[in-house]
């Protein structure tokens, strides 16, 4: 059993996270337009390499998920996807998308985060996302988002 107190070092630890970040900042950096807004988006050294190894562009959805409560999301598509993307780089395509559960149940939302539809008024245009993470860690690739 994993030691989980305060001050325990594993993966998920905020000590482990600060001196992973430490070994593997983020470095590169690219400024794109998306939906008519600046968004930097920002690298990990692993994160270019494992890039520069893929065959076909990778899609990443900047997922504003509501159900019980509002949760962002980066999602990491291999495949094509059904919704509009704007090309990053050759082998980056990113979307910006806010979608609403079809279903309010804490053990569903955890499981499974159902999707009904995706939401388009006037209050959610005006919130973007302005800085993108991107790292790769464990053969994994991982976000984060600012609004």
């Amino acid at each position: 059993m994993k030691n989980t107190s305060y001050f325990s070092i594993f993966r998920g630890s905020a000590l482990a996270s600060r001196l992973n970040r430490w070994r593997h900042p983020y470095s590169g950096k690219i400024m794109v337009t998306l939906n008519d807004h600046e968004l930097k988006i920002y690298f990990t050294r692993r994160a270019e390499r494992a890039l520069s190894l893929l065959p076909q562009a990778i899609n990443v959805e900047l997922q504003l998920y509501f159900s019980c409560m509002v949760k962002k999301r980066v999602l990491f598509h291999q495949q094509t996807v059904p919704f509009k993307t704007d090309p990053v780089t050759p082998l980056l395509n990113i979307a910006f998308r806010s979608v609403q559960s079809d279903t309010c149940s804490p053990e569903e939302f955890a499981a499974h985060y159902p999707q009904k539809m995706a939401l388009d008024n006037p209050a959610l245009r005006k919130m973007y996302p302005r800085e993108l993470y991107i790292d790769y860690i464990d053969n994994h690739w991982s976000g984060d988002y600012i609004i």
